[in-house]
């Protein structure tokens, strides 16, 4: 039974953390209707990005993991204006099958860049952080887990019920027509769904990371795993 009851635990914090890695699917899907198959790229990305500034640049790990959600914000933008932009107005196969492309370029590129190999972060979890339950113990890396988990998940409903930015991604996501209507900068929209859905890949990315170790080949599957 203390086995059972221990497994449930570990499988509830990283089912957390699925299913916050899948509300970047589902941002995108809601707001444009295009299915985001490079999301595991971008898992993997955000992973790979933290594990270079904390092992070869020495960055403060809480630098470092800012840093990697700030550059893959960024990067969610960059994605929509330059890739999937120039694209509105065509049938949605297309966009769809951009992002299959951008999978394979982004999956390249990590192979070129830090190869296929698999890597691990170093320790920069304190053994306090684990916690004691009479015969169930959660684990640093899982106490983490269910700490960031739970961080996001607030920020993001504070996010969507009381920011402006949040509420027009709401109403595009009800409906696209009325919220033009009603002068909602639609494009907009689509830009802050890429950004917001990279940056929830590279936590959910550095997180498993952590928990598993970084391999492209690992990380980019969960990008499956995760389809809502």
């Amino acid at each position: 039974m203390e086995f059972f009851l221990q497994l449930l635990v570990n499988g509830v914090c990283v089912g957390l953390l699925y299913g916050i890695s899948a509300m970047g699917f589902v941002m995108i899907f809601k707001s444009s209707s295009v299915l985001n198959f490079a999301h595991g790229e971008l898992l993997a990305l955000g992973a790979f990005f933290f594990l270079t500034l904390v092992t070869w640049a020495q960055l403060p790990v809480f630098v470092a993991f800012i840093l990697t959600l700030i550059g893959c914000f960024i990067l969610g933008f960059l994605i929509e204006r330059f890739f999937l932009r120039p694209l509105i107005g065509e049938k949605l196969i297309f966009v769809i099958m951009l992002t299959v492309g951008l999978a394979a370029m982004f999956k390249g590129l990590i192979l070129l860049i830090w190869g296929g190999n698999l890597y691990t972060y170093p320790e920069f979890l304190p053994p306090t952080m684990g916690l004691q339950f009479g015969a169930i113990y959660i684990a640093p890396v899982y106490s983490a887990t269910l700490v960031i988990s739970v961080i996001f998940l607030v920020l993001f409903g504070l996010f969507f019920k009381k920011s402006a930015q949040g509420i027009y991604m709401r109403s595009v996501a009800d409906n696209q027509k009325a919220a033009l209507s009603l002068g909602v900068h639609v494009r907009r929209v689509f830009a802050l769904s890429w950004a917001i859905a990279a940056l929830v890949a590279s936590m959910s990315g550095i997180v498993l990371g952590i928990i598993n170790g970084v391999n492209v080949h690992d990380l980019s599957s969960i990008g499956m795993k995760v389809f809502p």
